[in-house]
C-alpha cells in the first residue's frame, strides 16, 4: 500500500488525502485553536501532543505526501468516489435526521441497508452509476425533505427513567418505544440529573413526524 512503484487505487489516494488533511490541521491549525481556548496551557497541550504524535507526523509528510501525475484529480473525479462519499453522507443523515424522525429505528435501518446493497453491486461492476446513486439517496432525500418542511410543532412532555448502561431513556407508558433514536443520549451524561423531557414535534410535508428539539426539566430538590 502507498508504494511509489505502483499507482495507488482511488481509495488509497482518498485515504492519503484524508490523513494528510488531519495531520496538517493538527500541526498548523490546532495551536491557534488551543491558544484561543486555553491560552498558554493550550500551547503546552499542543507541544505535548506534537511530541507524542511526531512519528505519525514524520511518516505522513515523508511517505504519504507523494502523488503521481493526475492521481488526485483522477481519484476525486472517480464515480466510485462519488458513491463512497454519498454512502458516508447517508450515514450522517441516518444518525442525525433519521434518529429524529418518528419512523421505527429498526425498520429505518433495514431500509437503509436494502437501498445500499446497490453500492455493493456497483463496486462489483454489476450496476450502473445512475441506479446506484438513485438507490443511495432515496431514503436520505425522503428524510431531509420531510424534516425541513415542518412548519408547526407541538410540545409533548414525558417522565422517564434512564438505563445508564446504554444511555437510553424509557418514557412513561412505553411511549415511543420503537423510536430508539429519540431516546438515546450517548453524549449527554447529565441526562440522569433530570426526570422529565419535553419534545418539540412537528409533521413534515411527507406526513411523518419529527422531533425538532427537546429539553429536560430538572428533578425536584428533596
Amino acid at each position: 500500500m502507498f508504494s511509489k512503484e505502483e499507482r495507488p487505487n482511488y481509495f488509497e489516494t482518498i485515504l492519503k488525502l484524508f490523513i494528510i488533511l488531519v495531520v496538517s490541521v493538527l500541526v498548523f491549525v490546532s495551536p491557534f485553536l488551543l491558544y484561543a481556548n486555553y491560552a498558554a496551557t493550550g500551547l503546552i497541550m499542543y507541544f505535548v501532543a506534537l511530541i507524542l504524535l511526531s512519528p505519525s507526523v514524520a511518516f505522513t509528510y515523508k511517505n504519504l505526501i507523494y502523488f503521481k501525475k493526475n492521481e488526485v484529480k483522477n481519484a476525486l473525479t472517480s464515480s466510485k468516489t462519488y458513491v463512497g462519499t454519498l454512502a458516508i453522507l447517508n450515514c450522517f443523515v441516518f444518525f442525525t435526521i433519521g434518529f429524529d424522525t418518528l419512523l421505527p429505528t429498526f425498520w429505518l435501518g433495514v431500509f437503509y441497508f436494502l437501498t445500499h446493497l446497490s453500492v455493493y453491486f456497483f463496486f462489483k461492476g454489476k450496476l450502473s452509476l445512475a441506479l446506484t446513486i438513485f438507490s443511495e439517496v432515496l431514503i436520505s432525500l425522503f428524510l431531509l425533505i420531510n424534516y425541513y418542511t415542518v412548519e408547526k410543532t407541538t410540545i409533548e412532555k414525558y417522565r422517564y427513567y434512564i438505563n445508564r448502561s446504554n444511555s437510553t431513556i424509557y418514557l412513561e407508558n412505553n411511549q415511543y418505544e420503537a423510536f430508539f433514536g429519540i431516546r438515546v443520549f450517548w453524549i449527554n451524561p447529565e441526562v440522569s440529573n433530570f426526570n422529565k423531557i419535553y419534545y418539540e414535534i412537528g409533521e413534515g410535508v411527507l406526513g411523518v413526524k419529527v422531533v425538532k428539539a427537546y429539553n429536560f426539566k430538572p428533578k425536584k430538590a428533596k
